[in-house]
C-alpha cells in the first residue's frame, strides 16, 4: 500500500500550544485545567534509578459526555499525541493504551474514552544518570476533545524527580498506576484468524478459546469501519463474522492487529492478538464500503456510550458541495480578472481544437496543483499546532504585500507598459500574453491565489468537513474545490461546440486586455488596504515605496531592451532586489487580529470574545456573531448588502439582538476555536443565538436584507 506510511506521518493533530510554567520539586505536576478536561502528570516512584524503566502517566479527566480519543480515533477524532522533552540519553516508550469504548454520533462511531482515562508510558533512565541531583521530564500533550463541538487543545505538564542509586518508594498514585494497567490489553498468542475480502464487506475467522461475550476494536486504521462487527457463527471449530471496510481501505496487509474485550470477566479485560491475511486475498483488493447492520449481534457485544464526532456529513457529500463551491467561486468578483484572461487566451486559439484543449488542461493542472499545495500546507500547519483555516495565508502581511507586488506588475504588464523580457522576469509578461502551456499553468495558480479571499454558497461545510478527517479524504475536497474552479474553462477547452459562444477574434482583443489591467490595479489597492488593517500605516508605506521600485525596474528593462544598455538592466534588477527585501518588514508590524476591533462598542457592534458571548448567553439575550476578515470579499459584500443598512440596525435595536464581530484578519486563535465548533474551515460565519437558551442557528455564507431580517424576526419570535 504505497503512501500509507507517509499519510500516517502527516495525519494532522490539530493542538492549541499551551505555554505554562514548570512545576519545580513536586512528583506531580500539579494539574492543569483544559477545555471540558482536566490533565495531570504523575509518577509511579518517587525517584529515578539509574538504568532502570520509570513510569509516568498523563491522567485526563473529562467532563460529563466529553471524551478524546483511542490511538485509532474510528471515524473522525484524533488521538491524544504525547512529544516529550527529556534530558539527553533519556527516552520514552510508546503510549500503552487502555481499551477504549464505542462512541457514537449520528451515523459515525468513535473509539475513545469518557470520564477518567490513564495513558501510561515508559521512561527510560540512562545508566550512569548523575544521582547527585534531579532532572525535569517534560510532556508537551496534543488532544482533541468532544462532544457535538470538537475543541483542539494542548498542554505542557512537567514534573521533577530526583535520581537515586537505590530503588524508590511508590508514589500515592501506585494504586491507580495497577488499575490502569488493568486496563491494557494483554498479548494472545495462541489466538489466531484469517481476515479476507467478501462481496459484503470483510469476513473474520478466529480460531481460539474465546469468551462468550465479547467486543472487537480494530488498532490500525483504514482497515475496517467503525461499526462492531455482526453475524457470528460457528463454523469447523472456528467463529466467523463480518465487518465493515472502512472508506479509505486499498488491500489487506500481511497481519492485522486486533484488540478484543472480554465482557464476561469481571473486571472486564482486554487482549490483542493478529489475523493473517487470507493467501487467495492478500493483494490489493478495491475499496469497498458496504453497510452491514451496525448493531451488534450474537458474541459481539457494545459498550455504546454518548459521543460526539466533528461531522455526520459523508465524503461523497462533501466532495458534491466542494466541486459546486469550485462552480460558484467563477462568478465571485475576485475571480473574474483572471478568468477573462483565459478566456482572451481561448479566444486567441481560434479553430485550433487541438491547442485549445492543451491551454485547458494545462489551466485545471495549474489550479489543481495550487489547491492541493495550499490544501497540504493548511494540514501540516493544523498538524503542527496551528489554529489556521482557510485562507489563512492572506493573514500573512508579508504574503499580502507579494501579491499586491504580482497584481500591479501583471497590470503593467496588460497595459502593455512593460512587456519585460525573457528569462526570470518574464513571469508576468507570459501571463499576461496568455499563450502556451506554461501560461495556462500560471494562469490557474493565480485563479486559486485570487479565489481565496472568496467564499461562494456550498464551501464553508465541504471545508469545515475536510479539517475533520484524514489527509487523503481533506485532500480529496480540496481538490473537489479545485476541479470546481477550473471546470468551466476545461469544457470550454474540451467541448467544441461551446467555445462556438466565444467571440470572433478582432482588434477587440487588445483593447479588452488592456482594460483587464484595471481589475489587477484595484485588486493591489485592496491588498493594501487589507494591508494596512494588519500593519498600520508604516505596512502601507513600505509597500508603496516597493511598488514604485517595481515600476522603476519596469521602467529601466524596457529602456534597456532598445538601448541594449547594460546599466538599464542592472537598475531593473537591483530595483526588484530591493523591493524583495521589504516584503518581510510589515510581518514585524502585524497586529492581533482583534486589534482593529479592541473597543468595547464600534458603532452598534461590539468586538467578538468569547468571555462577551458567554456573558450574553448565560442571560438569555440573543446575539448574532459575524466573524470576518479584511481579506474576504464574500465578508464585505455580505456587510455592504445585508449588514449595514439603516433596517438591519432598527431591527437589533427593536428586537434588544447584540451584534458581536470577530475580525480574523489576522491569524486570532480565539475565533479559529470558535470556528470549528461550527465545522468551519474559515470565514464568513453567521451564527444567530436565539433570545433564551435556544440552538444557535447558521445563516447561509452569501446574505440578502430579506433573509437576514427574517431571521432577526424569528430569534426573538422563538422565545
Amino acid at each position: 500500500m504505497p503512501g500509507r506510511p507517509l499519510l500516517r506521518l502527516i495525519r494532522p493533530v490539530i493542538a492549541l500550544i499551551l505555554l505554562l510554567p514548570l512545576a519545580a520539586m513536586a512528583i506531580s505536576s500539579g494539574g492543569q485545567r483544559g477545555i471540558h478536561l482536566s490533565l495531570e502528570l504523575l509518577s509511579e516512584q518517587t525517584a529515578l534509578t539509574p538504568g532502570g524503566e520509570h513510569w509516568l502517566a498523563l491522567r485526563i479527566e473529562h467532563d460529563p459526555h466529553w471524551h478524546t480519543y483511542w490511538r485509532n480515533p474510528g471515524d473522525s477524532g484524533l488521538p491524544t499525541r504525547i512529544n516529550w522533552q527529556l534530558p539527553d540519553e533519556f527516552s520514552a516508550g510508546p503510549i500503552h493504551w487502555p481499551f477504549p469504548q464505542r462512541l457514537p454520533f449520528g451515523p459515525l462511531i468513535n473509539f475513545g474514552f469518557e470520564g477518567e482515562a490513564w495513558l501510561l508510558t515508559p521512561i527510560q533512565v540512562p545508566a550512569h544518570a548523575d544521582t547527585s541531583g534531579s532532572v525535569t521530564l517534560q510532556a508537551d500533550v496534543s488532544y482533541l476533545v468532544c462532544k457535538e463541538e470538537c475543541i483542539p487543545g494542548s498542554a505542557t505538564l512537567a514534573i521533577e524527580l530526583p535520581v537515586r542509586g537505590s530503588s524508590a518508594a511508590v508514589t500515592e498514585h501506585a494504586a491507580g498506576f495497577q488499575q490502569a494497567r488493568q486496563r491494557l490489553p494483554q498479548l494472545r498468542t495462541d489466538w489466531t484468524g484469517t481476515l479476507a475480502v467478501a462481496e459484503d464487506g470483510l469476513q473474520l475467522r478466529l480460531i481460539g478459546d474465546l469468551p462468550a461475550r465479547f467486543e472487537l476494536f480494530p488498532v490500525a486504521e483504514d482497515i475496517f469501519g467503525s461499526q462492531p462487527f455482526t453475524g457470528w457463527q460457528p463454523v469447523d471449530g472456528a467463529l466467523v463474522g463480518s465487518g465493515r471496510a472502512s472508506d479509505w481501505f486499498a488491500g489487506l496487509p500481511a497481519t492485522v492487529p486486533m484488540l478484543l474485550i472480554d465482557l464476561d470477566a469481571e473486571p472486564v479485560r482486554a487482549f490483542q492478538f493478529e489475523l493473517t491475511a487470507d493467501d487467495d486475498v492478500a493483494t490489493s483488493a478495491p475499496a469497498q464500503s458496504t453497510a452491514l447492520p451496525s448493531a451488534g449481534g450474537g458474541a459481539a457485544g457494545s459498550t455504546d456510550a454518548p459521543g460526539s464526532g466533528t461531522s455526520s456529513m459523508s465524503l461523497f457529500a462533501a466532495l458534491a458541495l466542494a466541486l459546486a463551491g469550485g462552480v460558484i467561486l467563477n462568478l465571485m468578483p475576485c475571480v473574474f480578472p483572471v478568468l477573462s484572461m483565459k478566456a482572451l487566451a481561448l479566444v486567441q486559439t481560434g479553430a485550433d481544437q487541438r491547442r485549445a484543449r492543451r491551454e485547458g488542461l494545462f489551466y485545471t493542472a495549474g489550479v489543481l496543483a495550487s489547491f492541493g499545495l495550499i490544501g497540504g500546507l493548511l494540514l501540516a500547519l493544523r498538524a503542527g499546532g496551528e489554529q489556521v483555516g482557510w485562507g489563512f495565508q492572506l493573514q500573512s502581511p508579508w504574503l499580502v504585500m507579494s501579491l499586491a507586488y504580482l497584481m500591479f506588475l501583471l497590470g503593467l504588464g496588460l497595459s502593455g507598459i512593460a512587456t519585460l523580457g525573457t528569462g526570470w522576469m518574464n513571469v508576468g509578461q507570459q501571463l499576461a500574453a496568455g499563450q502556451g502551456g506554461r501560461a495556462a499553468f500560471f494562469t490557474g495558480v493565480l485563479a486559486c491565489v485570487v479565489a481565496a479571499p472568496c467564499t461562494a454558497p456550498f464551501m464553508g461545510a465541504a471545508l469545515g468537513y475536510a479539517l475533520t478527517q484524514p489527509p487523503l479524504a481533506a485532500m480529496s475536497v480540496f481538490l473537489a474545490l479545485g476541479l470546481g474552479l477550473a471546470l468551466p474553462l476545461l469544457l470550454l477547452a474540451l467541448v467544441p461546440v461551446l467555445a462556438r459562444w466565444l467571440p470572433k477574434p478582432g482588434p477587440w482583443m487588445e483593447t479588452f486586455k488592456q482594460a483587464l489591467a484595471f481589475p489587477l490595479y484595484l485588486t493591489a489597492v485592496w491588498l493594501l488596504w487589507v494591508l494596512a488593517l494588519q500593519t498600520g500605516a508604516h505596512g502601507v508605506g513600505l509597500a508603496l515605496i516597493g511598488l514604485v521600485l517595481i515600476a522603476l525596474a519596469a521602467w529601466a528593462w524596457e529602456r534597456a531592451k532598445w538601448s541594449g544598455a547594460l546599466a538599464g538592466k542592472i537598475v531593473a534588477v537591483s530595483a526588484v532586489v530591493l523591493a524583495l527585501v521589504l516584503v518581510p518588514v510589515p510581518q514585524r508590524l502585524a497586529m492581533p487580529a482583534a486589534a482593529a476591533a479592541s473597543g468595547d462598542q464600534v458603532g452598534f457592534w461590539q468586538a467578538w470574545s468569547a468571555q462577551r458571548l458567554a456573558e450574553l448567553r448565560r442571560d438569555g439575550e440573543p446575539v448574532l456573531v459575524n466573524m470576518t476578515a479584511a481579506w474576504c470579499i464574500t465578508c464585505l459584500a455580505n456587510e455592504r448588502v445585508a449588514l449595514s443598512s439603516d433596517a438591519f440596525r432598527q431591527r437589533l435595536q427593536e428586537h434588544g439582538i447584540t451584534y458581536l464581530k470577530g475580525d480574523w484578519t489576522n491569524q486570532d486563535e480565539a475565533i479559529s476555536t470558535f470556528l470549528a465548533q461550527f465545522d468551519r474551515a474559515g470565514v464568513p460565519l453567521y451564527v444567530l443565538y436565539p433570545r433564551g437558551n435556544g440552538d444557535a442557528v447558521v445563516l447561509p455564507q452569501i446574505l440578502t436584507p430579506g433573509l437576514v431580517l427574517a431571521a432577526l424576526d424569528q430569534a426573538v419570535a422563538r422565545h
